[in-house]
C-alpha cells in the first residue's frame, strides 16, 4: 500500500485583541533544546485540537525559527526523525533487531545505532541499503 506524503500542518501563534503573541515570546526564551521539544508539542497539539479563529491568527513557527536562523537545521532534524521512524517501525514489523540489521548491512551495530540517530549523518547509499532490508524504497526530491 502506497503511503500518502506527509501533509506540512502550519502552526500559527495565537495572537491577543492587543497583537501580543505571548506562546510565540515564551518560546523564544527557551534554550535551543527547550525549543525544539517545544515547537514539536505545539505542532501536536495544532494538530490535535484544530485551528483557532481567524482574529486570533499570529505569526507562524516558520517564521520563528527564520527570524532565529534555525529553520533549515530544524526541518532537516525534522526529516531525519521520520525516516529514522519509519525504519524503526519497518524494522519492529519484521521482527529485525539491530544487532540482525548490522550482520545484514555487513557492519557494526555502532553503525546501526549512529543510523538510527537523527542527530547524526549517514549516506544515502547506507539508507538505501537499510530501506531494502527492510522491504522498503528511499525516495528522495526537490521541491
Amino acid at each position: 500500500m502506497l503511503r500518502q506524503p506527509t501533509k506540512k500542518i502550519p502552526l500559527i501563534f495565537y495572537r491577543t485583541r492587543r497583537g501580543n503573541e505571548p506562546v510565540r515570546d515564551w518560546v523564544r526564551r527557551l534554550d535551543p533544546p527547550d525549543r525544539l521539544a517545544g515547537g514539536q508539542d505545539l505542532i501536536l497539539a495544532s494538530e490535535r485540537f484544530g485551528i483557532m479563529s481567524k482574529q486570533h491568527h499570529g505569526s507562524s513557527l516558520d517564521s520563528l525559527l527564520q527570524e532565529e536562523g534555525v529553520f533549515e537545521e530544524t526541518q532537516a532534524l525534522a526529516v531525519k526523525e521520520v525516516v529514522v521512524w519509519q525504519l524503526t517501525e519497518a524494522m519492529a514489523k519484521q521482527s529485525l533487531t539491530k544487532a540482525r540489521l548490522a550482520v545484514l548491512l555487513k557492519t557494526s551495530r555502532s553503525q546501526v545505532d549512529r543510523l538510527l540517530d537523527p542527530t547524526r549523518d549517514v549516506t544515502l547509499s547506507t539508507l538505501q541499503r537499510a530501506a531494502a532490508l527492510v522491504g522498503r524504497k528511499l525516495r528522495i526530491e526537490l521541491v
